[in-house]
């Protein structure tokens, strides 16, 4: 018998897969567990068809497999949300992580000589595959450069950026999920790793997520559950020293600017390395930031004295839509005396952690099944603009900031539970990734310079290596002062 002396080179796309956990398992639950796993491969329509086809190899690794699809860039994907959804059907405790890639690989025959396919194909994507945590679909850029042509995929690619993988080597990943599938939480493993947003700044980042390496279980575990304000106390304590020398308009600039963020919820707009849903706990630090800045003794009283657990229009839970127009249409204004009473009947129901403020307006404002993000992003626009007018009245009318302060805390946790219905979190679930984004973000110390009490520079250098590209390369557009008095000034 003669060996192959050209064997044939194409391009394949790949899924793999593995359980996470596995060698954990006792010997006959990971025999039982594969078992199963290739069972419910078998029965996916997707497969199915391309073994019919012969169009589809599939290749044992231990611990999970790796299918070969040729021919169709988007059998894996497809395969991947079939293989999700029967394992929902069934109840399945399997725990999976998956990777897709499109590349070269290489057709020839095993050992048996049955038919294998080798190659840098399959390798890279089981690189892909290895970053992601239970539940990611990870997708390499090269197949999600595929996908994208597709406006039916196209909607669930999230852009992670760059990761470092074996050997040094660095990928471009896509994260798929949608409101059904996959696992939208950014990967353990780039969490350490900085992504370059369109939002930096220099000491609590409004806009790139950045996660301690060392923040680690423990420490989420310890503090998921701390108070909204001792959060308050934190984040303020941290940045104090550089907060105290900037202005409230300036606080508010930073504060604006984790917003934009949020806007690509609604834009649907995709940024390299960037995960829009964390712009709300981004935002939130900084809306604490501002009240720290105006000295509010409490944000959990300030929000409380407008929301006992009630609506303050229409005086429900869960708020009734109608009654509230009506009530704001006759401009009669909020009765605080029957808020104030209302609080101290609802005492019982204050939340305290920050995840359970969250739950609470999602049983004040429930999600409706057809909100979207657009029509939400707007009405937090609204709020935001009077939350303006209140800073720019505030040395003449300070209790306005504190109404208008409560409404934007509202809409930011409207904001966030939307994003959790869409991901088909459980009510009672809710809050808690927010919790831990907040723990991870802000482990008690400031992540850039790594200080308790934040000592980083005014403007951080790679925020003006990122905004080079932007710049106008010396022109002078601005006048000295002297001459925009000449230019300005009244004439008679």
């Amino acid at each position: 018998m003669s060996a192959d002396p050209s064997p044939m080179l194409e391009v394949a796309h790949v899924l793999f897969m593995d359980v996470v956990a596995y060698s954990i398992l006792p010997m006959e639950k990971q025999r039982e567990t594969v078992q199963d796993l290739q069972d419910l491969v078998r029965r996916t329509p997707q497969f199915t068809s391309a073994t019919a086809k012969k169009q589809v190899i599939s290749l044992p690794t231990g611990d999970g497999m790796a299918l070969v699809f040729s021919d169709n860039a988007e059998a894996p994907v497809q395969c991947a949300l079939e293989i999700v959804y029967l394992l929902q059907k069934s109840g399945s405790q399997i725990k999976l992580r998956m990777g897709i890639h499109a590349g070269p690989v290489y057709r020839g025959e095993d050992i048996n000589l049955k038919q294998n396919f080798t190659g840098a194909g399959i390798n890279l994507a089981q690189r892909v595959m290895d970053c992601g945590d239970a539940g990611h679909i990870l997708i390499s850029k090269a197949a999600a450069d595929l996908l994208n042509q597709v406006s039916r995929w196209r909607t669930g690619l999230h852009d992670l950026g760059e990761a470092e993988v074996k050997h040094g080597e660095r990928i471009h990943l896509f994260n798929f999920y949608t409101e059904d599938a996959g696992n939208s939480t950014l990967p353990r493993k780039l969490q350490a790793a900085e992504v370059s947003t369109a939002s930096e700044t220099p000491r609590m980042p409004a806009g790139r997520m950045r996660v301690a390496s060392d923040a680690d279980e423990h420490f989420v575990k310890q503090n998921q559950g701390r108070s909204i304000d001792e959060w308050y106390r934190v984040i303020n304590a941290i940045y104090w020293n550089r907060n105290l020398y900037r202005d409230n308009n300036s606080i508010f600039a930073h504060f604006i600017e984790t917003i934009g963020g949020l806007s690509l919820l609604a834009s649907q707009k995709k940024k390299p390395g960037l995960v829009a849903e964390v712009f709300v706990s981004k935002a939130t630090a900084w809306w604490m930031a501002l009240c720290g800045k105006l000295r509010v003794k409490s944000v959990a009283e300030m929000v409380w004295a407008k929301f006992p657990h009630v609506c303050p229009y229409c005086l429900r839970c869960p708020h009734e839509p109608d009654e509230c127009s009506e009530r704001k249409m006759a401009g009669t204004g909020l009765d605080w005396d029957w808020l104030e009473r209302a609080g101290r009947d609802n005492v019982g129901k204050r939340p305290v952690s920050l995840g359970a403020w969250q739950r609470m307006f999602s049983a004040i404002y429930p999600v409706q099944q057809t909100e979207e993000y657009s029509s939400s992003f707007a009405r937090c626009t609204e709020e935001l603009g009077e939350l303006a007018e209140a800073l720019r009245v505030f040395p003449e009318a300070p209790d306005y900031f504190l109404n208008e302060a409560a409404d934007v805390f509202a809409w930011l946790m409207h904001i966030r539970n939307l994003i959790d219905s869409k991901r088909g979190t459980p009510k009672r679930d809710r809050g808690v990734e927010l919790e831990t984004e907040f723990c991870k973000a802000y482990p008690d110390r400031c992540l850039d310079c790594g200080q308790a009490t934040c000592d980083c520079p005014p403007i951080l250098k790679r925020t003006i290596g990122r905004l080079a590209h932007e710049l106008t390369g010396g022109r002078e557009y601005f006048m000295t002062p002297d001459r925009a008095q000449a230019v300005f000034q009244p004439r008679r």
